[in-house]
């Protein structure tokens, strides 16, 4: 699709399909379009060489904006049977079901850990044993100062035994799932959706079994692979990215508003 009819440039939008490159095509979409803007404001305002400085700070704000301005959510790629929903008002046993998909939704971002976090998974590997013993063996800790980003993924069904399989792709790394109970209800206030009621239901967690029920954190902590079976609670788990996308520095959209600046001031001189 092209964002056409701003005369004299046409912007390509961002092909969302590669995770690693989805970005940047977004980036560069974004600074095209805006100097689309800038250049349609330009010769709609018919800005004459009286008002260069007018003109500058126009292209300079407009590029800035493209230079700061970044998604919040990271980029997802999905397989099987789990579908991205927005955060739902109510995620308690029963009120979120569905008999084809597990539901994953967006938490809170850029949250920055105050103090260490325990979580019950922190290293890539192939997690099935429903033994308390060993899955205490799989337990890490996230550092006080370590900004995070949360998802919540949630499969409940309505009536009979369901069984869910799939995996998520994100576009940084994934730091540490929680998948227990406890754990879950340690974390609702602090990266929970702030919409979103979970509750106290003691069949909250994600039941692992040898063979059956699994999860998998890929080599490289972007893909988290599961399997599950629902017969009668439901199954939850918090996956923790690290490395979120914010805002860049500030000062490159201040560098970008002083270029165009400087380029205002140039057009005033005799002969510019």
């Amino acid at each position: 699709m092209l964002f056409s009819g701003l005369p004299g440039l046409q912007c390509e939008e961002a092909d969302p399909g590669d995770p690693d490159l989805a970005e940047t095509h977004l980036r560069l979409f974004a600074f095209c379009r805006s100097l689309s803007v800038a250049r349609f404001l330009s010769l709609s305002m018919n800005v004459s060489p009286g008002y260069p400085l007018l003109l500058g700070l126009i292209w300079g704000l407009l590029i800035g904006a493209a230079l700061v301005t970044r998604p919040v959510e990271a980029s997802i790629l999905l397989s099987g049977e789990v579908e991205i929903i927005a955060a739902p008002h109510d995620a308690r046993f029963g009120k979120l079901e569905s008999n084809t998909h597990a539901r994953l939704w967006e938490e809170q971002q850029n949250v920055v850990l105050t103090s260490s976090l325990d979580v019950n998974i922190h290293l890539p590997g192939y997690y099935d044993s429903g033994n308390p013993a060993v899955q205490s063996g799989w337990a890490g800790t996230l550092a006080a100062g370590t900004t995070v980003g949360s998802y919540m993924l949630h499969a409940d069904k309505d009536g009979a035994l369901q069984f869910y399989e799939g995996s998520i792709t994100f576009d940084r790394e994934i730091l540490g799932i929680i998948f227990k109970r406890p754990g879950l209800m340690a974390t609702d206030g602090l990266l929970g959706a702030p919409v979103t009621t979970y509750g106290s239901y003691d069949g909250r967690g994600f039941e692992l079994h040898r063979g059956v029920q699994y999860l998998e954190l890929s080599a490289d902590r972007r893909t988290l692979g599961f399997n599950t079976r629902v017969p009668h609670d439901m199954d939850q788990l918090r996956i923790l990215l690290g490395n979120p996308v914010v805002p860049e520095p500030a000062s490159l959209g201040i560098f970008a508003g002083l270029l165009g600046l400087t380029l205002g001031f140039r057009r005033r001189q005799p002969g510019g």
